[in-house]
């Protein structure tokens, strides 16, 4: 069942990659995240209450796909580089950096302009290639794996993103992006302690390509 959505994205993508057309371009900003940790007390699992956010850099490369001239679904991808991790109240800081392929269905909407406005979901696929943990002054590179007696993080996220967002006519986008992972992050064999990404993330971008017609894209109607 859990692989339902991802068959169905990759369905409607196959099925209108005929008439797509293609633009990309850089796209970067910062996250906003925290790893929300849970452990298991004997009758289930609650939350423990003292992680704190932290800031870090994500960036990469936008790939978007619209499905004919006149559509307004789009399918974005791309690979970038994302610093995530969490403060914790012994006073840890971990940072993961991760690079992350995203793949998302994007509704947009037209202002009536050759702007538009889009909201969007899908699932993403990371993998981790570095960070570190600092405490009391001193920082160390992390160990990630799925050993729970050596590693700190599992190799690997993934989940499920929401977005809503801003492009204008010549092609620079402002985006806000909420990311949680489908599986813990913390590597534990006895499955007594999980960890999950809760990002938000604030980027700017600009696509280069494709037609940016005020056609394509369905309109606000005011008063009628």
């Amino acid at each position: 069942m859990k692989k339902i959505p991802f068959i169905a994205l990759f369905i409607f993508v196959i099925t209108g990659v005929v008439n797509a057309q293609f633009s990309f371009g850089p796209e970067a900003g910062i996250n906003i995240s925290t790893i929300k940790i849970k452990t298991n007390s004997g009758s289930g699992y609650y939350s423990v209450p003292s992680q704190s956010t932290i800031v870090g850099f994500k960036g990469g490369g936008l790939i978007d796909c619209s499905f004919g001239s006149n559509s307004s679904f789009h399918f974005q991808s791309g690979v970038f580089f994302s610093s995530e991790g969490s403060g914790f109240g012994n006073g840890q800081t971990l940072v993961v950096n991760y690079l992350q392929i995203p793949a998302n269905l994007v509704i947009k909407f037209s202002t009536g302009t050759d702007d538009n406005i889009f909201i969007g979901i899908g699932p993403f696929a990371g993998a981790v290639v570095g960070g570190t943990v600092t405490s009391t002054g001193t920082t160390h590179k992390i160990k990630f794996g799925s050993d729970p007696n050596s590693d700190q993080v599992e190799s690997n996220d993934w989940g499920l993103g929401f977005q809503v967002g801003y492009q204008f006519g010549f092609g620079l986008l402002l985006r806000g992006q909420y990311q949680t992972s489908g599986t813990s992050v913390i590597p534990n064999e006895n499955s007594d302690i999980a960890g999950f990404n809760h990002v938000f993330s604030i980027t700017t971008g600009l696509l280069i390509g494709g037609r940016q017609e005020k056609s394509r894209y369905p309109r606000y109607r005011h008063g009628y």
